[in-house]
């Protein structure tokens, strides 16, 4: 876990921007591959990747929204490991929950990278372990996060 919690900051924004950003490499890349009456059909490529553009506008607000949540006390201390004896329903809900959807894409990239068979189609895999990735901090943050008493002892002028 990193320090500080900007890092997982950056790999949100990241994973949001990445979803355009990997639809517009795959398909620009794939349409190298089409016939010439395959590429007649303008809408082939714009729909996907018009549609990537959208889904990461919408869904931008819930996925900060989480992030928010489970980065707002940050426990500099937190490794991904992270369990808390003192709050195992916490821990227990967290690490299910994350856990499964962090399993769901590690197995989605491992089908994909199996079929896969042209540079690009590793476009999807990398962005699907970075989303694995991020779940899996989040899971550590939420689970360690600093309680609300143990956040003011640590503001408070005698702490350090």
């Amino acid at each position: 876990m990193p320090k500080h919690a900007w890092p997982i900051w950056l790999l949100v924004i990241a994973v949001i921007l990445g979803l355009p950003l990997c639809s517009l490499i795959y398909f620009t890349a794939e349409v190298e591959t089409w016939t010439a009456t395959e590429r007649m059909n303008g809408d082939s490529l714009s729909i996907p990747i018009g549609t990537s553009i959208v889904v990461a506008f919408v869904t931008a607000p819930a996925i900060l929204g989480l992030a928010y949540l489970c980065l707002r006390r940050y426990n500099e201390e937190a490794t991904i490991w992270a369990w808390r004896s003192d709050r195992p329903i916490r821990s227990f809900a967290a690490s299910t929950v994350f856990g499964v959807v962090a399993l769901g894409y590690s197995a989605v990239s491992m089908i994909q990278a199996a079929d896969a068979q042209r540079w690009f189609d590793f476009v999807w895999i990398a962005y699907l372990l970075a989303w694995a990735w991020l779940v899996l901090l989040l899971r550590a943050a939420i689970v360690a996060q600093i309680s609300r008493k143990d956040w003011f002892d640590f503001w408070s002028p005698g702490h350090r």
